[in-house]
């Protein structure tokens, strides 16, 4: 490839390749090329340049070198993005590795990442205070709208009842209407989004550190309209996410072999990364305890952060449908599949919920 040279592939799948390389300059650098034919790669360069004026001591959101097209070679035609390279573990790594598993040290990124994403928000309505006729009720039924014409969740979707690891438990549609209809969740779900400036992708694999200070990769620009604490709800998200992304459990059902929607999640990990998970965030796959970072917000109010939780867990259904692998060549009862694992950690979610009302 002409002008660099490639160190590492870093990421790739059906959308971008991300390469770490030298540039002519002997400078390391990261390259991100597009392998779609949107402009989403170039909506992700312009997001990034102007998130970068609000970086600060704390938060430091990577501003991009320059954004071009390969002219020539296998890459022709394709675009991409130059941004140095990072020498330091991302958030979801450090926790894996088991260097960071203090509840106090991620409250304090908590708070920065939430005042950030405000500050942002604010920014642009002062700006920009027109209104939409989006609201996160209306993020939320369009997505179990999706979720209820998939051909892949539809007949689970269907279910009234759905027992998950031993808990009898309303299955979605059920039970978020119950929540979107209740007065502690009623008025904000149908307040009138804003246009906002957001990251809306605060992930775990997305924050780096480095020196005491988290560098901030790749935001999400797929989503037009969103909440303004959806990125906070992103950082949340991050146990599900990495669970499901790194393969970190097994399902074991009968659904496939005799209809019947009875699940067991197994966790296939070590005891000290899933507690490592759990004292950072809190017990966000079973919610057997009190101790959540829901309740660790300063700046957006509860109710809002966990709808917006739950746009964030609708959405990862949605994005992680793959293939069904199954893990026992005699039968349908274990299996993996990246967007049931997230469904199913739904549907304890919002009966959490619930049970909170």
């Amino acid at each position: 490839m002409k002008n660099y040279k490639i160190n590492k592939v870093l990421k790739s799948n059906n959308k971008f390749l991300i390469l770490r390389c030298l540039n002519n300059l002997d400078e390391d650098v990261v390259l991100k090329i597009s392998l779609l034919k949107s402009n989403s790669l170039e909506r992700e360069f312009e997001r990034l340049l102007n998130l970068a004026e609000f970086s600060d001591k704390n938060i430091n959101y990577l501003k991009p070198r320059y954004f071009s097209k390969f002219k020539d070679g296998p890459f022709k035609s394709l675009y991409f993005y130059e941004q140095d390279y990072i020498e330091g573990l991302t958030l979801s790594s450090n926790i894996r590795n088991l260097n960071i598993n203090e509840f106090n040290y991620i409250e304090k990124l908590f708070f920065d990442l939430e005042k950030s994403s405000y500050d942002i928000s604010n920014h642009l309505n002062q700006n920009n205070n027109s209104l939409t006729y989006i609201s996160l009720e209306s993020l939320i039924n369009e997505s179990l709208e999706y979720l209820s014409n998939s051909y892949f969740y539809k007949n689970l979707f269907a279910q009234e009842k759905i027992l998950n690891n031993g808990n009898k438990l309303e299955n979605l549609y059920i039970a978020i209407k119950k929540i979107l209809s209740h007065k502690n969740y009623s008025e904000i779900s149908k307040e009138p989004l804003r246009m906002i400036l957001s990251h809306s992708n605060y992930h775990g694999d997305n924050l780096i550190f480095l020196k005491n200070k988290v560098y901030i990769i790749d935001p999400d620009v797929s989503i037009s309209i969103v909440p303004r604490s959806f990125a906070l709800a992103r950082f949340i998200y991050t146990y599900v996410h990495d669970s499901a992304d790194y393969h970190d459990y097994d399902i074991h059902t009968k659904w496939y072999s005799e209809g019947n929607p009875s699940f067991l999640l197994k966790r296939n990990i070590s005891g000290k990364v899933d507690n490592s998970y759990k004292k950072i965030f809190g017990d966000l796959l079973n919610f057997e305890e009190k101790k959540l970072l829901f309740n660790k917000t300063k700046i957006f109010s509860i109710e809002e952060i966990k709808l917006s939780y739950l746009y964030c867990l609708l959405r990862g259904i949605k994005a992680n449908q793959s293939n069904i692998k199954f893990l026992n060549n005699n039968n349908l009862d274990y299996f993996q599949e990246k967007g049931t694992f997230i469904y199913l950690n739904c549907l304890n979610y919002v009966n959490w919920i619930l049970r909170e009302l």
